[in-house]
C-alpha cells in the first residue's frame, strides 16, 4: 500500500510529472482521471484512490519507472486489488446509507449480511487481515446486536418476509461470532433476536389494524417502474434459498 501511495504522491507533488502523466495517458488513447485524495480517517477515500490506480494498473507502474525511476512491482498491484475487494463492501454500504431522499433503514440488514460475509471471508487473508480486524472491532462496537428497528423496517419492505429475516439473523451472527455467538462475554441467541423483532412487528401491526380497520381502502395504483435487482452477494444467496424453501413447503 505505501509503495502505491508513494507513487501517487510523486505525481501529486510534482507539477511537471503530473503533466507528463496526463500526456502519457492521452498518447495511448486512455482517458485521464485524477487521483483522489486519500484521507487516513476515511476508508472510502482509500477505496476510491486504489480504484483509480487499478484503472491504470498497466500504465501507472510503467510510467513511474520510465519517468521517475520508481518501481512498483506486480505484487503491489495484486495487494491493491485484494484490498479493493474488501473495501468495496464498505463503500457500497455507506453509499446506500448516504441517500437523503429515500428510506434506507430497510437496507441495513442486506448490507450488514454482506459485511458479515466480507469479514468472514477476509479476516485471515494475507495483506488485509490487519485492517479487517480493526474495522470489525469498530463495526461490532455499534452493531454486535442488530437494532430491532432495522428488523421491522426490513419486514415492511415488500421484497422480503419474516423467514428472510430469520435467515439473515442466523447468517449474520454465525459469520461474526461462530457457532456459539457471544460478544464481550454476553451470549447472543439469533432465535431470541428474531422472536423479539417478530413480537414487536405483530404488536405494531395489531395497533395499526385497530386504528384503521374501518377506514376505506386506498385507491389502487399500478407502477411500471422496476426495482433494482438484489445485490448478488451473501444476502442475495440467502433470498434465493428462502424463496426456494417457501415454494417447496407450499408444494
Amino acid at each position: 500500500m505505501e509503495v502505491i501511495k508513494g507513487g501517487v504522491r510523486r505525481i501529486w507533488g510534482n507539477g511537471q510529472l503530473r503533466l507528463k502523466w496526463q500526456s502519457y495517458l492521452t498518447g495511448r488513447g486512455v482517458r485521464y482521471v485524477a487521483f483522489p485524495k486519500d484521507l487516513s480517517i476515511r476508508w472510502n477515500s482509500t477505496y476510491k484512490l486504489l480504484k483509480v490506480v487499478l484503472r491504470y494498473k498497466e500504465h501507472f507502474p510503467a510510467f513511474l519507472k520510465e519517468h521517475d525511476n520508481y518501481i512498483i512491482n506486480a505484487a503491489e498491484i495484486d495487494t491493491c486489488e485484494k484490498i479493493c475487494n474488501v473495501l468495496i463492501y464498505f463503500f457500497n454500504a455507506t453509499e446506500t446509507f448516504s441517500h437523503v431522499y429515500k428510506p434506507t433503514a430497510n437496507q441495513f440488514i442486506p448490507q450488514a449480511v454482506n459485511l458479515a460475509d466480507a469479514f468472514k471471508e477476509f479476516q485471515n487473508a494475507v495483506f488485509v487481515h490487519y485492517f479487517c480486524d480493526y474495522m470489525k472491532e469498530k463495526f461490532l462496537k455499534y452493531y454486535a446486536h442488530i437494532p430491532h428497528i432495522y428488523g421491522i423496517a426490513f419486514i415492511l419492505d415488500p421484497r422480503y418476509r419474516l423467514a428472510n429475516l430469520e435467515d439473515c439473523f442466523n447468517f449474520y451472527y454465525l459469520a461474526f461470532f461462530g457457532e456459539f455467538p457471544m460478544y464481550e462475554d454476553n451470549p447472543i441467541d439469533p432465535k431470541t433476536e428474531y422472536n423479539e423483532v417478530s413480537t414487536l412487528f405483530y404488536a405494531l401491526f395489531n395497533e395499526f389494524r385497530a386504528q384503521y380497520s374501518n377506514a376505506p381502502p386506498p385507491p389502487s395504483r399500478t407502477s411500471s417502474s422496476k426495482g433494482k435487482s438484489i445485490f448478488k452477494s451473501a444476502f442475495g444467496n440467502l433470498m434465493k434459498k428462502t424463496k426456494t424453501t417457501h415454494v417447496t413447503e407450499q408444494s
